[in-house]
């Protein structure tokens, strides 16, 4: 009897212990990132994001509505009241944007300067439309574009993207993704 408790004891604490071992992360060059895509990248979509985006030891999160049809894209950003922060409109073809911010924008500066960044939004487009093909769910993906590291952290069974990091020396963006259409 106490040889079965301690077994049982023990293999509920392995158990446990698998839930908390982090992915494996891949890594895959800019190229073999090119070469995995699939032919078919999103076009016209519409998505919901939950964001947290840190700077040093500063937290802002918020949601992210954002569509994209005929290659127009709107992003709307949300603070966690559901107050509008930003409304962005992207050209893809032109590659130019134009932001409107709401008025109190003070305490938002760094994640403002982040959003002016011309190509900021169209790298997050470029990666967040276009996952990479041999995405395994046991493992992260890392890709090193430029000055950033892009992770795929969780792809949906439909090749779209669930959770997505954008890092740049002090600076990280989250995205988790709740729907797609």
């Amino acid at each position: 009897m106490r040889f079965s408790l301690i077994a049982l004891t023990l293999l509920v604490l392995a158990g446990c212990a698998n839930v908390f071992i982090n992915k494996d992360t891949q890594e895959i060059t800019y190229n073999e990132y090119l070469n995995n895509l699939s032919k078919d990248a999103l076009e016209d979509f519409k998505a919901t994001a939950k964001f947290n985006f840190y700077e040093e030891d500063k937290v802002i999160s918020g949601k992210i509505n954002w569509s994209s049809k005929n290659n127009q894209d709107i992003i709307l950003i949300f603070n966690p009241f559901n107050g509008i922060e930003a409304k962005i409109e992207l050209d893809l073809i032109l590659k130019n944007q134009n932001i409107k911010l709401a008025t109190d924008q003070a305490k938002n500066k760094k994640l403002n300067s982040f959003l002016e960044k011309n190509q900021n939004l169209f790298l997050m487009r470029k990666f967040i439309a276009n996952p990479p093909l041999r995405f395994s769910s046991e493992t992260k993906t890392l890709i090193k574009y430029e000055n950033w590291d892009i992770i795929f952290e969780e792809i949906n069974p439909d090749q779209t993207v669930k959770t997505i990091k954008f890092k740049q020396r002090n600076i990280e963006l989250v995205l988790e993704f709740v729907s797609w259409k």
